[in-house]
Parts: structure tokens; C-alpha cells; sequence
């Protein structure tokens, strides 16, 4: 499966202090997973936010370098990428970390 963000930035939900970003809950049958929020759109971010993490704020990732970054960092701690969860009107779409991070040029940092 290959996914494309057609423009950045994206956005993800985050708290500065301590150190925190939202994740959402997967499950299949009896599997579960944890994945990674992201939006593609500010206010998307903000609706979720609003409605799941009051206390956190808006982070924007500008580029794909700025993104595999991050996921190189959640990768030990989240196995899914999630586009625009809960989000009524736009149709939510999952991706592993792993296949997310083949799609992207090499992370800057680690």
C-alpha cells in the first residue's frame, strides 16, 4: 500500500510538557495496536483535539523530512500511521509506521 500526502504541512496533536502525543486505539478482532494522529488539515486537528485532548496543542509537520522524523522517533512506541481519525467526512486511512517510513526520504534525526 502506498499513501501520499498531497501537501504539507500536516498536523499532529501534541503537549509540550511533559513530552506527549495523542495516539489512537486500533483494533482488530483481538488485536490491538496503537497508531500515530494525523491530519491533513489544521482544523481536522483541532476538532479532534477539542473533542479527545483538551489540554494538548497543534503541532504542524511542514515537509516529509520534518514527518519521518517524528515517525522514526514514535516508531519503538506506535506500529500505525493514522490520517484524519473520527473526522465526519473524511474517510480515515492507516498505514504502518514501517511502510510510512519507506515512502518518505531518510529521517534527519533519531
Amino acid at each position: 500500500m502506498t499513501f501520499t500526502v498531497d501537501k504539507y504541512p500536516i498536523f499532529v496533536v501534541v503537549k509540550i510538557d511533559p513530552d506527549d502525543i495523542a495516539l489512537v486505539d486500533l483494533v482488530n478482532g483481538a488485536a490491538r495496536a496503537k497508531g500515530v494522529a494525523v491530519f491533513t488539515d489544521k482544523e481536522g486537528a483541532e476538532e479532534f483535539r477539542d473533542k479527545y485532548h483538551q489540554s494538548f496543542g497543534i503541532a504542524p509537520l511542514f515537509d516529509e523530512t520534518a514527518f519521518a522524523n517524528l515517525l522514526t522517533v514514535l516508531r519503538r512506541t506506535v506500529s500505525e500511521v493514522v490520517f484524519d481519525p473520527y473526522l465526519i467526512g473524511k474517510r480515515t486511512q492507516t498505514i504502518t509506521v514501517a511502510k510510512m517510513l519507506e515512502q518518505l526520504p531518510p529521517a534527519t534525526q533519531s
